[in-house]
């Protein structure tokens, strides 16, 4: 499975979920805002004067999240988009939610 994650069939698909992970991560934390920095004891100007360079490696990160995700697909065998939003719903469902509750 380990050169799976690199031997991607289409990096335009990579780059681009990415992107959308990106963008949908900033919509949510732009949406929750104030719940996510008072829960993080943060303000505005706290964010504004932090490292720019944090956008970077979440773009990166996300970047490999999405890789590992493919990865996995594949090796699955799951190739129709109806099946790859099921598997999603359920690891993070599944996933995601436990190991919040954690």
């Amino acid at each position: 499975m380990l050169e799976q994650l690199f031997k991607q069939d289409n990096w335009l698909a990579v780059l681009l979920a990415t992107a959308a992970y990106f963008v949908f991560g900033a919509i949510w934390y732009g949406a929750l805002g104030k719940q996510w920095m008072a829960a993080a004891n943060l303000t505005r100007e706290k964010i504004a004067t932090g490292p720019k360079l944090l956008y970077l490696y979440t773009f990166i990160i996300e970047g490999i999240v999405v890789m590992a995700m493919s990865a996995i697909l594949h090796s699955l065998g799951i190739t129709s988009i109806g099946d790859a939003i099921q598997f999603g719903l359920v690891v993070g469902l599944i996933l995601g939610t436990m190991t919040t509750w954690i």
